[in-house]
Parts: C-alpha cells; sequence; structure tokens
C-alpha cells in the first residue's frame, strides 16, 4: 500500500520532467552555463525517447499494481487514511488546547520570527546561488530544474516551488524569496507542534525559538535555497522515528511519514542520506535487539521502495546530467585517509561551533548539552536525540567526506530539544518560590543568545550589500555605455551582470570569460587590481572596490596580451 503508490508517483514525476521538453531542448541545456567548463551526458534522441517511453509504460505498471493493492487490502487503505488524517488532526488539537497564556506567548514568538524573516527577505542581497538557481533553472521551466545539475548544490525540489511560484510571478523576491519564507514559517509551526507533544510546551517552544534564532537559520529562511525544506523533512523523519520505535496508536501513519519525509528530503538535497540512515539505523538496531522480524522485513521493504524512489525522482537528471554530476562532485569526493583524518579536527570545530550560534566555541554547547544529557535525561526521545547529534559522523568517517557545515545543521534541531528538556529539568529542582525569577533569566539569556545571531546575520549582510552594491554599480555604468562586447573573466561579475540585464531590462550585451575568436571586445571588467594600462593601453573607465571597466580600443594586432588574470591571457588587441 506505500511502495506502489509512491513508486507510481515517482515515475509519474519524472516522466512529466522528461514531457516538459524535447530532445533538443534537453540538449540546449548544455550551453546555459558554458563559461563553467561543464556539459551534461551526450546522448541521442533515440535514448531520450526511449527513456520517455520507459517511463510511461513503469507509470502505468505501477499504477494498475497500486490499484490492485488498494482493492485488495481496502481495509488497509482505509485504516491508512484514518491514521494520516487523525495524526494531523492531533497535531492542530494540541495546539488549539493551549492554555491561553501558552497561545499567546508561542503566537508572539511566532510573529517575532515572522517579522525577523521578512526584514532579512527584503533586505538580503541576492546571493550568487540564489541567482543561479533562478537564472539557470527556475526561469527555464520544468525541464532545466528536475534535470540540469551544473553546480553540486542546487537544491532541486526547492527550485521546482520556486518555479511554479515563477508562473505567477517572474519577479526574484516573488520566485525565489517569497517560497522559502513560507516554507520556514511552515517548518518553523510543525517542528514546535512535534515537539511540544513528545517533549512538552517550554522544551519546544525553547527549542525551536534558538533552532530558528540561529544564524544560518535566519540566513537561510531569506536565501532562496532549500535548507529549510531540509530541516522540515528531517523533523518529521526524527518524530515518527520516534514514534515506531517507542510504539504508536498510529504506526501505519509513521511508517508513511517516514517514507514520505525521507523522499522529500533526498529529492531536496542528496544529503538527506544522513538523517535518513540515522532512522533506518535506530529502528533497525531496536528491531535487533527485540527479535522483532516483522519490523525487520518493513524497515528492508521501505528502505528498498526509498531507494528506487529515490532513483526515479533523480531520473530525469541522470539522463540528461549524469551520475557524476549528483555523486562525483567535490562536495562528496572520497578524501584518501592521508588527508581525510589530519583535516578532521579543523573541521570539526567551525561546523559544531556553527550549529550551537558560534563558529569558534559554539562546539563546547554542544559538549556541554551531550554530556549533561548523559547525566540528567532519561527516556527514548533524550536517547535518539543524541544519537541524532551523533549519527552523521560515523557515516562521514565511512565515506572519508567533509560536506559542507549547513548540510549538517539539521542536527540543531536535536541539539536544542535537548537544551529545552535540559532547562525544564533544571527548572523542576528550583524551588517554586524562585522559579519565576530562573525563568526570567533563562528567557533573557535566550533573548541574548538570539540577540547575537540577529547581530551576526545583519554583519554579514552588511559587508554583502556593500560587495553586490558595487557589481550593480559596474553594471549600470556598463548598460549606460554604447553597444559593444565585453570580456568579463570572473564567472560572479558575469552572473551578476546578466542577472541585473534580466531584471532590470538592460541592453543585452555580449558577456564573454575568454576571448572567442572573430569577435571585437569594446570592454573588459576585472576585479581590481586588474590589468594594468601597459597590458590594455587602456587606464580604467569605471572603478570601485569589486570592478574595474576598461574600454578597448578598436585595434587589430594578432599579439596576445601577457600577464593578465586568467581568461584575458588570449585578448587579441
Amino acid at each position: 500500500l506505500l511502495a506502489l503508490p509512491v513508486l507510481a508517483g515517482c515515475a509519474a514525476w519524472a516522466s512529466a520532467v522528461l514531457a516538459s521538453g524535447s530532445w533538443a531542448e534537453a540538449r540546449a541545456l548544455d550551453g546555459i552555463t558554458r563559461h563553467l567548463q561543464w556539459h551534461i551526458r551526450a546522448f541521442g534522441p533515440d535514448e531520450w525517447h526511449t527513456a520517455r517511453r520507459g517511463l510511461a509504460a513503469l507509470v502505468g505498471l505501477l499504477g494498475l499494481g497500486a490499484a490492485a493493492a488498494v482493492a485488495r487490502y481496502s481495509a488497509e487503505a482505509l485504516a491508512l487514511g484514518r491514521e494520516l488524517r487523525g495524526s494531523l488532526l492531533a497535531r492542530w488539537r494540541g495546539l488549539a488546547r493551549l492554555p491561553r497564556r501558552q497561545q499567546r506567548l508561542a503566537l508572539a514568538a511566532l510573529t517575532l520570527l515572522t517579522a525577523g524573516r521578512l526584514y532579512f527577505s527584503l533586505s538580503q542581497p541576492a546571493h550568487a546561488e540564489e541567482i543561479a538557481s533562478y537564472q539557470w533553472f527556475v526561469s527555464r521551466g520544468l525541464l532545466a530544474t528536475g534535470a540540469y545539475y551544473p553546480v553540486p548544490n542546487n537544491h532541486v525540489l526547492a527550485n521546482v516551488l520556486a518555479g511554479a511560484f515563477y508562473q505567477l510571478n517572474s519577479g526574484f523576491w516573488f520566485a525565489m524569496r517569497l517560497p522559502v519564507l513560507l516554507t520556514a514559517t511552515v517548518v518553523a509551526v510543525g517542528l514546535f507542534a512535534l515537539s511540544r507533544r513528545a517533549a512538552g510546551f517550554w522544551a519546544a517552544l525553547l527549542g525551536t525559538g534558538l533552532f530558528a534564532g540561529l544564524q544560518l537559520g535566519w540566513y537561510f529562511a531569506a536565501a532562496g535555497r532549500g535548507y529549510w525544506l531540509f530541516f522540515g523533512w528531517a523533523a518529521v523523519v526524527l518524530f515518527a522515528t520516534l514514534a515506531l520505535g517507542t510504539g504508536t496508536r498510529r504506526p501505519r501513519a509513521a511508517w508513511a511519514a517516514l517514507l514520505l519525509a525521507s523522499l522529500g528530503g533526498l529529492y531536496t538535497v542528496p544529503a538527506f542520506a544522513y538523517p535518513a540512515l540515522a532512522a533506518w539505523a535506530w529502528l533497525g538496531v531496536g528491531a535487533l535487539r527485540g527479535a522483532n522480524r516483522p519490523r525487520l522485513w518493513a524497515l528492508l521493504g521501505l528502505g528498498n521502495t526509498l531507494a528506487a524512489g529515490a532513483a526515479l525522482l533523480y531520473a530525469p537528471l541522470l539522463l540528461v546530467s549524469g551520475r557524476a554530476a549528483l555523486a562525483g562532485n567535490s562536495y562528496v569526493a572520497t578524501r584518501a585517509a592521508s588527508v581525510f583524518w589530519p583535516a578532521l579536527p579543523a573541521y570539526l570545530q567551525p561546523t559544531e561551533g556553527m550549529a550551537a550560534g558560534q563558529g569558534t566555541v559554539g562546539g563546547l554547547l554542544t559538549l556541554a548539552v551531550a554530556g549533561a544529557a548523559l547525566y540528567a535525561l532519561r527516556g527514548p526521545l533524550p536517547r535518539l536525540l543524541l544519537w541524532w547529534l551523533l549519527a552523521p559522523y560515523l557515516w562521514l568517517v565511512m565515506q572519508r567526506v567533509l560536506p559542507p557545515e549547513r548540510v549538517l545543521l539539521y542536527k540543531s534541531e536535536a541539539l536544542f530539544l535537548l537544551l529545552g528538556l535540559l532547562a525544564g529539568a533544571a527548572m523542576r529542582r528550583v524551588p517554586a518560590a524562585r522559579r519565576r525569577t530562573a525563568a526570567t533569566a533563562a528567557a533573557l539569556a535566550a533573548a541574548a543568545f538570539i540577540g547575537y545571531q540577529l547581530y551576526q546575520v545583519e554583519r554579514l549582510n552588511r559587508a554583502n550589500r556593500r560587495t553586490v552594491a558595487a557589481y550593480h554599480a559596474a553594471w549600470q555604468w556598463l548598460a549606460r555605455q554604447p553597444a559593444g562586447a565585453a570580456l568579463v573573466p570572473l564567472s560572479l561579475h558575469r552572473l551578476y551582470f546578466q542577472f541585473y540585464t534580466n531584471t532590470e531590462n538592460g541592453p543585452a550585451r555580449t558577456l564573454d570569460a575568454t576571448a572567442r575568436p572573430g569577435q571585437h571586445y569594446r570592454y573588459a571588467a576585472t576585479p581590481p587590481p586588474g590589468a594594468s594600462q601597459s597590458e590594455l593601453a587602456a587606464a580604467p573607465a569605471f572603478r570601485n572596490a569589486q570592478v574595474e571597466i576598461r574600454m578597448l580600443p578598436d585595434t587589430t594586432g594578432v599579439a596576445p596580451v601577457r600577464g593578465l588574470k586568467p581568461g584575458l591571457r588570449h585578448l587579441r588587441q
């Protein structure tokens, strides 16, 4: 009942991606990022059409199988539907039945959180990854979004969602940032609802608030990326694992949530394999210890379903971009043991630090919370949360991979929920006469922590605003000049220049990384200090902290320019 409909849905999605364009349109994707030295697979029209027909046939077969399964096990299908509906209603009713004071406090916290996120969403300068997603995927339709993968940190599901918003309004903020703002809000509410049921109101409020208040939490709630989708799927997997591990009145709903959230997470970012593996390992060890053979069969069956479903979702990407784009990039490249082990300590400090809110010493908070939890907390929830903190490092060591710290930020959900549980346990030890004072002190400490995170984000954004403003000023100057091709060797400059041209209706202009034979270049834009006057026979006509632009003479010599930065050395004057 889970495997066949889920696999049919995954195959239908892959079929829809391929059906959204022709073979010629798929091949044309190769020209979008021609300056990055990245290319799609060489596939012919026969392979393309065979893949489309094969997926269509698979959709039909799996759909018939799903329909037969529902008809054969109609009672189970109805029970699954009731459990899913009951689980959602239970979370909603749990929030609706909170005491009025707690409801007001939670609503006030959500209002402040949303206000801060909206401010950053409107004021945070556009990052290169957002711009690349907007120009290379979102604005080009479903085929590019679901099959084109030139950068290893592309977030497919987030870009699919942004693409749907783009169809309503092509503006950058509406397409890229509004979906993230809405997603982050839903995830914050969902995380609080799940945590409240498992850990109580105060632990949930503190845990969710501190996690959402992290520097990277604020940043990714404004940036057009998929990390808050990642965090949301991870929370569902965590609490579904808890429910299945401790016994639940709705096991069907828990299995469905575990499978669907794992699929959604893997399609958002492939690194979601870390929380998915943690969940399967936790449940697998529990089943082995309890000699629970049906649980082991369920884990095996749904694990295979998860792998097959993820392969189907990524089938268009594998066909067009190739397996190496997904599994062979530098972010997931296996390092030699002689490189990995010496680099691991230096990797752990900033990774755990940023997960705890401060890159240099934040890891000490993780150690303190984990140690205190081992000493003071008992029960399945603290044990699972501690496993959540540790598990990814087991996979990293096995793979000898050092991913970016943001990939492991989902662990902070467990870290701050543990901190909330510890705060609750400590509060119960405080004499009743002093609890109000202790609660006030805890609230002030949490506010100071979040205030520091806000300061750090704004400080970073201020620096980024100056940088991006310099790019924009350089583009504005260039847009006012007479027509002519520009040589722009730095990919970041080209990306921003093209973005401003598209979003501000600037004049179309050729922007090349390296000189093409027969093409005369009237302008050259370089990072300062750029090419010297003697090298280009022209002083900078425009200069700021990020860009120098020279107007090149219209001469026809054949001698190469010497001593320029890569990308300029083939310029002929």
